[in-house]
């Protein structure tokens, strides 16, 4: 519909841009050309993947959602619009002890088809599975927003646990 003029030098452009912008937008109209199936799911994922779009105005053009619904592709558009943190693997101590270091090993992986554009700061969770009491430890030294899509971050740290924190099993959150 006009936005790009030669795509060719636009596309690279974008995508090193976008990495680290917030980008949004609508979709382009079904195509009736059949030498361009931008609309369709295939050309349709892969640029908003490309481009990390992290939302969609979802008000305008109806046809191309409802052909990403028949295509079977909009479940995971809408799921990875944006970022989404997946947690691959996690090393964690099967005991601790009151006062303790709590060391732990967290791969996540961001799925998403964008990085977190706002600041965040991660946290480790303990909850008790019997009280649901909670102990929570700030971890300052990430900015989730270098998590860029499609890169695994790995995390090796470590939290002291109060010297009283209530005897039991828990869960561990982030």
């Amino acid at each position: 519909m006009g936005t790009y003029d030669n795509k060719s030098v636009e596309y690279p452009y974008l995508q090193a841009d976008t990495k680290y912008t917030v980008v949004g937008g609508e979709t382009c109209a079904v195509a009736e050309d059949t030498s361009c199936y931008r609309s369709e799911c295939p050309t349709a994922t892969k640029e908003l993947r490309e481009l990390h779009f992290s939302y969609l105005n979802q008000d305008y053009n109806k046809n191309v959602y409802k052909l990403w619904k028949d295509d079977g592709c909009f479940h995971d558009i809408d799921l990875h619009l944006g970022y989404r943190l997946v947690l691959k693997k996690a090393i964690l101590p099967q005991r601790l002890e009151q006062g303790g270091k709590f060391c732990f090993h967290l791969e996540l992986e961001n799925t998403g088809f964008a990085a977190p554009f706002k600041q965040k700061t991660l946290h480790v969770v303990l909850r008790n599975k019997n009280s649901a009491d909670l102990f929570s430890a700030d971890l300052t030294n990430y900015d989730l927003r270098t998590w860029l899509s499609g890169e695994t971050v790995t995390i090796d740290d470590a939290v002291y646990l109060p010297s009283d924190l209530p005897t039991g099993t828990y869960e561990v959150i982030i």
